[in-house]
């Protein structure tokens, strides 16, 4: 299901963007309000369940970075 409300990515991008920077470590626990911040917009379920790939890619990528360093 495609999401075309203008508000929705008012809201998602920088919730996403915000998730990715608290991620990498610059933000702290400033990544705990991207699904808050999202559900504004949608169900905190659909924000979650949006949430989850983003997060498990950023993790693959981590892990790979991470190996090769070693």
């Amino acid at each position: 299901m495609l999401v075309t409300d203008p508000w929705f990515y008012l809201t998602a991008v920088p919730a996403i963007l915000i998730f990715g920077i608290g991620k990498g470590g610059l933000g702290g626990a400033l990544g705990v309000i991207a699904v808050p911040m999202m559900a504004l917009a949608i169900s905190p379920m659909q924000a979650a369940t949006i949430l989850l790939p983003i997060l498990c890619v950023m993790d693959i990528f981590a892990i790979k970075l991470h190996y090769r360093m070693c």
